[in-house]
């Protein structure tokens, strides 16, 4: 169900992608202030959760809402997996990535989902 390898990347628009992992995390947070971002300044990161099936996205999706986060269910691009794109302005840092993969693996893992991992643009 993997959809990204465990490589980072920095594309062309300055985003910054990982897989679900403290080490992956600080290479990526590494990369952003490379490519010059002030990561003191709130930005937007977007999260990828999949799931086998949309009823169990849209109950992911539930859980996972609140505050000022969007959260969007769509089938997946690839396969007949469902994405739940959860989107949220914040500072990013070890410690928030490290809580996020603990909050998506506790919603997911009950249902046979999985966390694939962030982005984040390196301007705010």
């Amino acid at each position: 169900m993997p959809r990204v390898a465990a490589v980072v990347v920095v594309c062309l628009l300055a985003l910054a992608a990982c897989t679900a992992g403290d080490a992956d995390d600080a290479a990526v947070i590494e990369q952003l202030r490379q490519a010059g971002a002030d990561l003191s300044q709130p930005r937007e990161v977007r999260y990828y959760l999949y799931l086998p099936g949309q009823a169990d996205a849209n109950r992911v999706a539930t859980i996972v809402a609140g505050g000022a986060r969007q959260v969007d269910v769509q089938p997946a691009a690839v396969g007949s997996d469902w994405l739940v794109l959860v989107t949220e302005t914040t500072v990013v840092d070890l410690e928030l990535l490290a809580a996020r993969r603990e909050e998506w693996r506790r919603a997911l893992e009950p249902l046979g989902g999985e966390y694939d991992g962030w982005e984040a643009a390196a301007s705010p």
